[in-house]
């Protein structure tokens, strides 16, 4: 699904290549916005990345910077890429300029965008179609872009958030993973769920009983929940991996 690649490298920085339309890559080759045909550089080395994730056109990812807390996996967030609906970096963030009346928002951003949440440090990113969520070292899902299918939660379908929001602020949160139009996850108390589009059945349900979901959908097999250590979901497929070692997968 993602048109661009990222790797990290073993000295801990971020490598991206492949195609660039959209500054997806987060690297500029000659000053301008070419696809980039081998590993490059995205951060500094004095920034590891934690964690990273691409969409169909952006990418997000934590990285530690001044502001982590030495010994821990959490760190500062940055997106890059397509911003045309606010996907990479939403324009009510906490650090974003003044706005005055003639003041877009950018369509895209070629490089990363530290993205600020007051209070937070970040542990995990994921990017679907037009969507970003993060999580906060605190277990706080907090996504923002467009609601095309409930994957931002009860809210108004094709709603756009403009700033980070807290989705399911009743529920902590110890692994994410996005989809196309689709989220997955794993509660503190051990629960793994999914909502959002439903059509090929990524969220583990039969398409024709549930189209989609705008709140979490337990995943389980017969009437035995799951814990998933892991979640990896791809366009309208998502996996799993438990704490054994298993691996399931189910959507299209």
């Amino acid at each position: 699904r993602p048109s661009n690649s990222t790797s990290s490298a073993i000295n801990t920085n971020l490598l991206c290549w492949g195609k660039n339309e959209r500054g997806q890559v987060g690297a500029l080759i000659a000053g301008r916005r070419q696809d980039v045909t081998e590993p490059t550089p995205v951060f500094n080395s004095s920034q590891g990345p934690i964690d990273v994730d691409t969409g169909p056109e952006h990418t997000c990812a934590i990285v530690a910077g001044d502001s982590s807390i030495q010994g821990t996996r959490s760190g500062d967030l940055y997106c890059w890429g397509d911003n045309r609906l606010g996907q990479s970096v939403p324009v009510d963030r906490e650090n974003a300029p003044e706005a005055g009346p003639s003041v877009e928002r950018p369509s895209l951003y070629s490089s990363p965008a530290r993205i600020e949440v007051a209070y937070m440090q970040f542990a995990q990113a994921c990017s679907g179609d037009n969507y970003s969520c993060a999580l906060s070292d605190e277990g706080r899902l907090m996504c923002w872009g467009t609601n095309s299918h409930g994957q931002l939660g009860p809210i108004n379908e094709n709603t756009l958030l403009t700033r980070p929001t807290e989705i399911f602020p009743g529920t902590r949160h110890v692994e994410i993973g996005c989809g196309a139009q689709h989220v997955c996850a794993t509660s503190l108390e051990g629960e793994s769920t999914c909502w959002g589009r439903n059509h090929l059945g990524q969220l583990g349900q039969p398409p024709e009983v549930l189209p989609q979901s705008d709140t979490p959908i337990p995943l389980s097999q017969d009437n035995t929940p799951f814990r998933f250590e892991v979640l990896s979901q791809g366009e309208h497929t998502s996996c799993g991996l438990t704490q054994e070692g298993l691996l399931y997968c189910w959507g299209n």
